[in-house]
């Protein structure tokens, strides 16, 4: 068997779509269904139910699947280890982050990884959008993502958690509840809020707690960087809701912090395929960020 065909197989039943798939091989649609009819002779199973407008495993292909991956992951993990020992290069480790890393110590663990493994190479990429983001793991486009945890994740997909971490509400000085400790999002529920994204998790937990409290909140500012979005509250110019450990972080002068209660947990976690192959540079990853995180966090699990 052709391993490439393997490899184009594993990516067209993550994606189920033939264009799609074809786009990003970089090679027709035409030449793909050739490849993956070639693929099906060879085994004498059609591997794919088609329709006019969708694409699906059959049942020799869900078979199949779990085979083909693991000959995808044994090329790669024979590559890995074939050119550290002849010829000293690293292998690659991609990992997606929020763009908030430091208030995290994260850029410890890279910091660290890198210094104390110089053969292996972190790839780092900024999360933009979620949905891609689970699809990039599932395809094995990235290794792992330091994510804040979601109501519901992919059962394929593993977590470590590395803190916990709950929402607070930034307000001005002038504000009549900045004395306060504690504030209720009922207390809240009349004012203008600035968040992070609204895609983002810890908006999507915001908008929930919101919506269970029976109201919908009115956001006036919706964007990734924090020291706007409190120089905004620091301007009077609404209510910020953003995690407790980066408002603590990038926290401006003329500025409280008020945690929501009950609390609204937005705790991150470092989140890889179930059946990723633990690599030596793998294994050693997940062993750094246990470490960082049991130091500064550890109550995480």
């Amino acid at each position: 068997m052709d391993l490439n065909h393997i490899k184009e197989f594993v990516l067209l039943a993550n994606i189920n779509n033939f264009q799609e798939a074809a786009d990003s091989l970089y090679i027709s649609q035409s030449t793909l269904s050739r490849h993956i009819q070639s693929l099906e002779k060879e085994l004498q199973n059609k591997l794919f139910e088609r329709t006019t407008r969708t694409v699906r495993l059959s049942e020799f292909g869900k078979f199949f699947l779990p085979y083909a991956q693991e000959m995808v992951c044994i090329e790669q993990d024979f590559y890995n280890e074939f050119y550290q020992i002849h010829k000293q290069v690293y292998e690659v480790i991609r990992v997606s982050t929020i763009p908030a890393m430091a208030p995290y110590h994260f850029t410890d663990v890279l910091a660290r990884f890198q210094k104390e493994h110089p053969n292996y190479r972190l790839e780092i990429t900024e999360i933009t959008a979620l949905d891609s983001l689970y699809e990039d793991l599932l395809r094995n486009v990235i290794d792992f993502a330091l994510i804040h945890e979601p109501e519901a994740m992919d059962q394929r997909l593993q977590k470590m958690p590395f803190v916990h971490d709950w929402l607070a509400a930034a307000v001005p000085e002038s504000h009549p509840l900045a004395k306060r400790k504690t504030v209720s999002l009922l207390q809240l529920k009349n004012e203008t809020f600035l968040t992070m994204p609204l895609n983002s998790i810890v908006s999507r937990n915001f908008l929930s707690a919101c919506k269970r409290n029976g109201f919908s909140p009115s956001i006036a500012y919706s964007g990734h960087k924090e020291d706007v979005l409190l120089s905004l509250v620091q301007n009077s110019f609404g209510i910020g809701i953003l995690s407790r450990i980066t408002a603590e972080y990038t926290r401006h002068e003329q500025i409280c912090l008020l945690d929501i209660v009950p609390k609204i947990p937005t705790s991150l976690s470092l989140v890889y395929r179930k059946d990723m192959r633990k690599t030596t540079g793998k294994t050693e990853f997940l062993k750094c960020c246990q470490e960082v995180s049991d130091f500064y966090f550890p109550k995480a699990r």
